[in-house]
Parts: structure tokens; sequence; C-alpha cells
């Protein structure tokens, strides 16, 4: 587990996943593939927190590297969980997986991609969006950031100038530059999603893949969409 400060421990499951020691209790942001409890049960132990400390389960989508540990973090006592509601009907087993898009590109990884463990089925407590986030601790607000997947959310803490946790919508190249990322083929969904990010105020960005923006975030997202042709 890597300590990020603003409260923000990162832990590689899979995916980065992100716990996160909020205004109002601890808050898991992603539960990487199936098969991760005991690493995510270690990290929390590791700042003197158990599962039972979980204020909220936050998944920013229904692939199995963000939300596959997460129906045993609630089974062992985390929980209530928030997805956007496409991403949550997949999540309960009520609607097919979306492959990443970059899968359209290249045949034999969807091959592969069908053939990964798949995660438990998982009871949503809270359908969040933009319009209703009611059911958010009361420093964390949504942003709906389609293409990665139909339902992909993004998550902003109130702390510290704003903290993006923004999923698979972006990553973040060696340069410091914010990059669509290796999951997402060229689109205009995906692109107007950066756009919208690119629209609020943060100072650090952490992503579900690759290293995080530390600072001059929201600027960066700004200027990937000012060069973004579409």
């Amino acid at each position: 587990m890597q300590t990020m400060g603003h409260g923000v421990h990162r832990l590689s499951v899979g995916s980065n996943a992100y716990l996160i020691d909020g205004d109002e209790g601890m808050v898991l942001l992603d539960a990487g593939i199936p098969g991760r409890l005991p690493r995510i049960r270690d990290g929390l132990r590791a700042i003197g927190r158990d599962l039972e400390d979980l204020r909220a389960v936050l998944i920013t989508h229904a692939h199995p590297d963000h939300v596959g540990s997460a129906a045993a973090v609630v089974d062992a006592g985390g929980g209530p969980v928030c997805m956007s509601p496409a991403d949550a009907a997949v999540a309960r087993g009520a609607a097919p997986l979306q492959p990443p898009p970059m899968m359209d590109l290249l045949a034999p990884l969807r091959r592969l991609f069908a053939l990964a463990p798949k995660p438990d089925a998982l009871v949503v407590d809270h359908e969040v969006s933009e319009a209703d986030d009611s059911g958010l601790p009361q420093d964390w607000r949504v942003v709906e950031t389609p293409g990665h997947t139909d339902g992909h959310l993004s998550f902003v803490l109130d702390r510290a100038g704003g903290l993006l946790f923004a999923g698979d919508a972006a990553m973040v190249s060696r340069r410091g530059r914010v990059v669509r990322g290796v999951f997402n083929a060229r689109s205009r969904a995906v692109d107007a999603s950066i756009a919208r990010l690119a629209e609020h105020e943060f100072a650090a960005a952490y992503f579900g893949h690759g290293r995080p923006l530390t600072s001059g975030a929201a600027a960066a997202f700004r200027r990937y969409a000012e060069s973004s042709p579409g």
C-alpha cells in the first residue's frame, strides 16, 4: 500500500483501489479483481482501521478489475455500495458486461477478457448520478463520465482543493499529460467525458491505472480538452 497524502492510500489489486479517510469515515474507491479481500483488509489494518469502518464503497464502473472484490468486502462487513444505474445492472448480473473500448480494436484481447474471473453478483445500495447523489458521504460528489462504460462515474472529494478519482475515464502519461489511456479507444464519448471533468476544479487526480497527478490536475485536463478535436 502507498500513502499518497490528504488521507489517500493506494492499493494495487489488479487495478488501483483507494482507501480514503474522509470527514465522514473511511471510503473504499474501487475494489480490484476477485480475490483481493485480504489485501484490502490488510491495507485498512495498516492504518488502524478495519472493514467495519468503511462508510461507503464507491465503484467507478463494473469491469472485473474494479468491482471484482466488492461483494466480498460487503459480505465481510464493508459497505454500502454506490454505483451508476447502468453499471449497477451489470454488477447485479442483470445486464451484459461491456468490454473496454480498446477491445473492439483487438479481437484476441476480447476473447481473453471473456475468460477473466467473473466477480460475484453485487447488491448495490445506492444508484447515484449527478442528479441524485444522496447515497454518497456528504464530502463527495459524482461526475458522470461515460465512454469507458455507459455508466462510468468519477468522484470528487472536497478536500485540499479537490481530489478527483477518475477510474478509467483517463490516465496520465509519463510526461504528466492527461491521455485517454491504453484501455480507451479514440471516441467522442471518452473525449467528452474528459472535457466534462475539465469543467471542474480539483488539485489532484487519481486514476484506475498508472500514477496520479498530484498538482495542477484540473489544468492538465483542460489542456487535453482544448487540444481534443471533438
